[in-house]
């Protein structure tokens, strides 16, 4: 997958969690599968780039947003 891509839209939503968009409800499911996608993109990324795609999708703006959550796969190949 594309665990760049994840993680900066992870990194997007979160940081408009609550202040542009409705608050995240704390449902022990849905926590747990957050918490398990998060630690699983996190793992593959590696700290370092995990931390700085975050920081990259929590400074685009929402049109930048759709547009890279829309955007084809980059083939591997």
């Amino acid at each position: 997958g594309d665990f760049a891509r994840s993680a900066r839209l992870l990194g997007f939503c979160n940081a408009r969690a609550g202040t542009e968009h409705a608050p995240r409800k704390a449902h022990s499911s849905f926590e747990s599968t957050y918490a398990g996608l998060t630690e699983n993109i996190r793992a593959v990324l590696g700290a370092a780039a995990f931390e700085r795609e975050t920081a990259a999708g929590a400074a685009l703006d929402e049109s930048a947003a759709v547009d890279a959550a829309l955007a084809q796969p980059v083939s591997s190949s």
